[in-house]
């Protein structure tokens, strides 16, 4: 399930629209540090993602507000929202409340190296300034027409992006509105787990620090990393909706009572005794 998460994340944030309200899209696209093609599906508010490796689902709800990691392979699947990041974050901050208890019967410099190794009493992480700067360069990415856009980060060139308008991507109205609400999703999600682990967002992925931009990322280079994310097509067919779902007699993990159920496991086993 934590691979699946990661996927989740990588597959949400590496990427950044008038027809028919009632097709279906499909978007593919390559990474140049994998070979193996991507894509993404969009269906009635929904985006359905699939792990190149298989054994997965990836699901966003843009109307709900949820993200479901489904194991096809276990028959189980794990829903993410705002509220379960904020839930975890109170249980991590718990048990440092607990280290900090531990420690403090530790001498100075011991303690401190020790609370530096756990990210204990540590500064808060810098929110850095994030621009995107058209350059009026035009350039076709897999046929379609985009302006190369630079990505700053407290003023230091991170990223280039190429931005298609939805009319030249030919995606319609309804399914680039709900990949436009995944992106802002993907991009709370993102900066709430930055926040619990303590992160840096300049130490984040360039492309998941990209900030809200209007129009298709056709194409995404990471001037850190040289990796550069490519869309390699744009198509519209009619999809199943009961891909967008947890299969029937699916179990739902409860990863906030696993967390805690953890917690009162090792609380159990530093008491004392009797």
């Amino acid at each position: 399930m934590r691979k699946l998460v990661i996927a989740a994340s990588a597959g949400l944030l590496a990427l950044g629209l008038g027809g028919a309200a009632s097709a279906d899209t499909v978007i593919k696209f390559s990474d140049s540090k994998s070979p193996t093609p991507n894509e993404l599906a969009i269906k009635s508010g929904k985006v359905l993602i699939k792990p190149p490796k298989g054994g997965g689902r990836i699901i966003v709800d843009t109307g709900a507000g949820k993200m479901v990691m489904i194991n096809d392979q276990q028959k189980q699947y794990m829903e993410m929202t705002e509220q379960t990041i904020d839930q975890s974050t109170q249980l991590m901050n718990q048990v440092r409340q607990q280290m900090m208890t531990q420690l403090k019967n530790l001498p100075p410099e011991q303690r401190k190296l020790m609370e530096q190794r756990m990210g204990i009493n540590q500064p808060a992480p810098k929110l850095p300034k994030v621009t995107v700067q058209p350059t009026g360069q035009k350039k076709k990415v897999s046929g379609v027409e985009c302006e190369v856009n630079v990505i700053t980060t407290d003023g230091q060139k991170t990223a280039e992006v190429c931005i298609a308008s939805p009319k030249a991507a030919g995606m319609d109205k309804a399914d680039y509105e709900t990949l436009h609400r995944m992106f802002e999703f993907s991009r709370k999600m993102a900066a709430k787990s930055a926040r619990a682990m303590g992160t840096a967002a300049s130490q984040l992925p360039a492309s998941q620090a990209i900030p809200d931009i209007n129009g298709l990322p056709m194409e995404v280079r990471d001037l850190k990393s040289g990796n550069t994310v490519t869309i390699t097509a744009i198509e519209k067919k009619p999809l199943n909706a009961a891909d967008f779902t947890p299969g029937a007699g699916y179990r739902k993990f409860d990863m906030i009572g696993q967390m805690r159920q953890q917690m009162q496991q090792l609380q159990q086993q530093r008491q004392p005794a009797r």
